[in-house]
């Protein structure tokens, strides 16, 4: 009987356990913003498939047959981001409302559930789990040379407190089919870049690309960003070629996830990497700081010798 019972205490405590974890899933719906907390909040707002797709890809780079697969309030444009992401204009796509992406940060679980479906491409990375609410970006270019840089910043309200688990919210960029948002040759996911849950504790993946954010010190509703990462991929120059973008949450619709794709991408040069933003959280951003004052002391001796 002692037995009995205390199987039955487990098996109560276990389910109590798991509905209070997935109550937590449930997440914030953020109320719409009348305009940015401050001239260095990054503001968002929906846009067209072309619209969209003719930002990304810069003057003078011929587009065609765009489509946006998803929720219309799930992509759009940005602006005034540089101070809090590292890129100052351009396309974001989001599982939830792009204009929730806008700081402070009020909530550490906002979320729109779409109850729109995942992508099928998205679930052969995620391998064992499905996506949900995805929001894809499609169109054809044609090129003038025989590659094309991109520069992107992925983020999650899914950080710091599901990093390794099957939430996984992922993104992907593929030209001609390839999917160029890797890191390390691992698809762009919370689980391939972050600092641990919690944050600072092991294991991690790729930390030195994670910018904490659960203290709102970056002004936007993001609990966690990438510094700014750049992909080249390969085209046929003269020629059409296709780009897919595609965002989503993963397992389930819960705790939004966005990327934001630097303006002129496919026809600029890469951003330059000294806007990217310092981690502010602990001893990585002294580590950093530290490190870019040794270098440009370096590069002044360095001077000094060559004209002596």
């Amino acid at each position: 009987m002692k037995l009995r019972t205390s199987a039955f205490i487990g098996i109560c405590f276990t389910l109590l356990v798991n509905t209070s974890y997935a109550s937590n899933r449930f997440g914030t719906t953020k109320s719409p913003a009348a305009s940015p907390s401050s001239p260095n909040a990054v503001s968002a707002l929906p846009g067209t498939a072309t619209a969209l797709a003719q930002l990304l890809a810069g003057p003078g780079v011929p587009i065609s047959n765009a489509t946006l697969t998803g929720d219309p309030s799930a992509a759009g444009t940005f602006s005034a981001g540089l101070p809090s992401i590292g890129i100052d204009s351009g396309v974001v796509l989001s599982s939830g409302r792009v204009a929730d992406v806008a700081g402070p940060n009020s909530a550490p679980d906002t979320t729109t559930d779409f109850s729109t479906p995942g992508d099928a491409d998205l679930d052969t990375i995620l391998t064992t789990t499905t996506s949900f609410d995805a929001i894809v970006l499609e169109f054809d270019f044609v090129p003038q040379g025989n590659s094309t840089t991109f520069s992107y910043v992925f983020s999650s309200e899914e950080y710091n407190e599901y990093v390794n688990s099957s939430f996984n919210d992922v993104f992907a960029f593929y030209v001609n089919g390839v999917n160029c948002a890797l890191v390390n040759g691992n698809p762009v996911s919370i689980n391939s870049i972050n600092n641990g849950n919690p944050f600072g504790s092991l294991p991690n993946s790729n930390p030195q690309f994670f910018v904490n954010n659960e203290s709102g010190t970056l002004d936007t509703e993001m609990d966690g960003l990438t510094t700014p990462l750049q992909c080249t991929a390969s085209v046929n120059p003269g020629v059409t070629n296709h780009i897919k973008l595609a965002i989503a949450d993963a397992d389930d619709t819960s705790l939004d996830s966005a990327v934001f794709i630097q303006a002129g991408s496919i026809g600029a040069p890469p951003a330059a990497t000294n806007a990217m933003p310092v981690p502010t959280t602990g001893l990585w951003g002294l580590l950093l700081l530290g490190g870019g004052l040794f270098g440009l002391g370096l590069t002044a001796i360095q001077r000094r010798i060559t004209r002596n």
